[in-house]
């Protein structure tokens, strides 16, 4: 939680720090509600000296759910899962998608981040379900390529990388609120919109509510010095 109150704290004005108190108590809330399984504890793993040892500790204790070049995925709990770095890359992200200004700004579009290693080792976050990209079109009413073209063709637009406009044919798409704000979430924090563009970075939290990003760990910086990206 040390990131999270540095950043409240940055926050805090006369002005507003009855809102900044209430926004504390209720991420403390989350924070606290998390129910790591008997035997794991978040120190002892924090503290431990190598990724092998993390790696070993989490693996007696929880139940990966995913892994990738970079980092591991394991359930803490129903609602909870904690996102492990395996090497450099991995770091990397961890510091992108533990940024708490993000999260705050763009809540909507993210799992809630409950909590961060200061070293970027690990972070905890809410869990999502993950969807197809069938599920994407009904909660959404678009098709997940279309959508996943017209997010490139209007950010490429907005950066300055490409002189044309969005075809006509993606106006509909163009003119939603949702895909309005992924693309803000993106322009902000100079992400890679061909990220976006994989449903496997996609999920949901309930049938209500509008998809969510579980990756928002590659911007451009990471994926020029890590992925040789231009």
């Amino acid at each position: 939680m040390n990131k999270y109150k540095d950043f409240l704290r940055q926050l805090r004005t006369s002005e507003n720090s009855a809102i900044v108190d209430s926004v504390s108590h209720a991420y403390q809330m989350i924070f606290e509600s998390v129910n790591y399984p008997s035997g794991f504890d978040i120190n002892e793993f924090s503290n431990l000296p190598s990724f092998a040892a993390r790696k070993r500790y989490a693996v007696e204790r929880l139940t990966k759910v995913g892994e990738g070049s970079s980092r591991i995925v394991y359930q803490i709990d129903n609602e909870t899962v904690l996102k492990m770095a395996k090497n450099r890359k991995g770091l990397a992200q961890n510091q992108v998608e533990a940024d708490w200004g993000m999260h705050q700004m763009y809540s909507d579009l993210l799992p809630d981040l409950i909590e961060s290693d200061d070293n970027d080792l690990w972070l905890v976050k809410q869990r999502a379900n993950r969807i197809k990209k069938s599920e994407f079109e009904r909660m959404t009413g678009f098709k997940f390529n279309e959508f996943g073209t017209a997010l490139r063709l209007r950010v490429n637009e907005i950066m300055g990388k490409s002189k044309h406009a969005v075809p006509e044919e993606y106006a509909d798409i163009m003119d939603d609120e949702f895909v309005n704000e992924v693309i803000s979430l993106i322009v902000d924090f100079n992400l890679e919109p061909g990220d976006m563009a994989q449903i496997s970075n996609w999920g949901k939290l309930s049938d209500e509510q509008d998809p969510v990003l579980t990756d928002v760990g590659l911007n451009r910086s990471v994926w020029k010095e890590h992925y040789g990206g231009r």
